[in-house]
């Protein structure tokens, strides 16, 4: 069980001690053998709190809300995490479940598309190949997707938001990916944006950066994401 479920002061009854039902065996075992999921929150992916429990739900829930009395700002940009525990009580370490939420100036969610996709990466699949890697998932969504659309620079400039140069279709919340070939060296930048059935794409500007020397034998390196 790891340790930060249970507050021996307290027989278990911390704040987050009380969400899990630590207080019921006084901390000497884990209460839940089907396991749980958790929720946590930040206002970026770096700041999600993964010490504060906000909410608890069952392994095979497929939604989990956040509880009442969380402040929600006009015009804020909040992120929420979902891990799972367990029946052991071992909390998977993954920050890549992430939904990022954003409330207009009235306060209500920006209306009318898919959650933006978040924990992207690359990976060589030869010297002048690259496969990308994202994650997609579906909670608290507006609208579901129907794909993701994949947009590049080319090598230079800037991403052409206008032309994709990829589609994957959506199945579900999963990790997705996409492979890119004959790339000369060069510093590359591509997003991913997902898209629903009426063809309105999320308002992601995230980018990820990929330096490419095919001449070495580390050939890819991920220069890092940015936010435009």
């Amino acid at each position: 069980m790891d340790v930060k479920f249970f507050d021996s002061l307290y027989e278990g009854d911390s704040a987050g001690g009380v969400k899990l039902c630590m207080g019921v065996t006084g901390g000497d075992f884990w209460p839940r053998s089907s396991g749980c999921i958790l929720l946590y929150r930040g206002s970026s992916e770096e700041a999600v709190d993964y010490n504060d429990v906000l909410s608890v739900a069952e392994i095979n829930s497929i939604s989990i809300e956040a509880p009442n009395y969380l402040q929600h700002q006009n015009g804020e940009t909040y992120f929420y995490t979902v891990r799972s525990v367990s029946g052991f009580g071992e909390e998977e370490k993954t920050n890549k479940a992430l939904v990022k939420i954003v409330l207009d100036a009235q306060g209500d969610l920006e209306p009318g598309s898919p959650n933006g996709i978040c924990g992207s990466y690359a990976e060589q699949i030869n010297p002048d190949e690259v496969g990308i890697i994202w994650y997609y998932s579906p909670i608290r969504q507006v609208t579901e997707p129907g794909c993701f659309n994949i947009y590049g620079n080319n090598g230079s400039g800037p991403v052409d938001y206008q032309n994709s140069i990829g589609s994957v279709n959506y199945i579900g919340r999963k990790y997705y990916s996409w492979q890119i070939g004959n790339l000369v060296p060069g510093t590359y930048r591509f997003s991913i944006r997902a898209e629903d059935a009426n063809g309105v794409e999320d308002k992601s500007y995230e980018e990820l950066l990929i330096g490419i020397d095919v001449g070495s034998s580390g050939a890819v390196k991920v220069l890092g994401i940015v936010a435009i």
